[in-house]
């Protein structure tokens, strides 16, 4: 028995035991840091945080929303679903509570009468950039202290794997091994230029 495995033989962190650094696979360093990550990323604590930071705040989901707009507009409601991987029942309703705040604004799809296409309004544009820049200034807060080296790494790797996730997996694949086997407990990694893990949340704009 090696010092890395319990009593039973089974290793121990499938025991739920860290073992050494040194003796794991890189992957599984990668899935415990990410793990970590997550958890402190999506604590209430870091969006009340990131609010007084910043000073503005922004559902989670609208951050979302508006974000994926601004990148591809005019986007239609069906790609947006697709793109944001919930029902389009769901956007449906994100989208009228955006339309009816002024932040987006339909347009008719010149492909199809009876489909629509969504865009920014200058309100819903200058909104984003506020959060976006609130955003930006937490990221300093919380970077003080690290080297330009390494929050260029940082960038770099964390865009890497963002890029082969949206490669390799799409919203409704299996996993590799386990098809449907989701953690529930593990929060959903959202989407956007930055690849949001954990988008201002609170009340709505300013």
């Amino acid at each position: 028995m090696t010092h890395s495995e319990g009593e039973s033989g089974t290793p121990a962190a499938v025991e739920g035991r860290s073992p050494p650094r040194g003796d794991i696979a890189p992957f599984v360093a990668v899935e415990h840091a990410l793990t970590r990550f997550l958890r402190q990323a999506t604590r209430p604590a870091v969006g009340k945080w990131l609010t007084a930071v910043g000073g503005v705040t922004m559902d989670r989901a609208a951050y979302a929303a508006l974000t994926r707009i601004d990148e591809t507009e005019p986007i239609r409601p069906t790609e947006l679903a697709e793109t944001l991987g919930i029902d389009l029942s769901a956007v449906s309703r994100q989208v009228r509570d955006l339309v009816q705040e002024s932040l987006v604004e339909r347009t008719p799809d010149a492909t199809d009468q009876r489909a629509c296409r969504l865009r920014l309004t200058d309100d819903g544009r200058a909104l984003l950039g506020r959060v976006r820049q609130a955003r930006q200034e937490a990221f300093r807060d919380l970077l003080d202290g690290w080297s330009d080296a390494d929050q260029r790494t940082l960038a770099r790797l964390v865009a890497r794997l963002a890029d082969t996730m949206e490669t390799q997996v799409s919203h409704d694949s299996p996993g590799p091994h386990h098809a449907g086997a989701v953690d529930p407990a593990l929060p959903v990694i959202g989407r956007g230029p930055d690849r949001d893990v954990a988008a201002v949340v609170g009340s709505r704009r300013p």
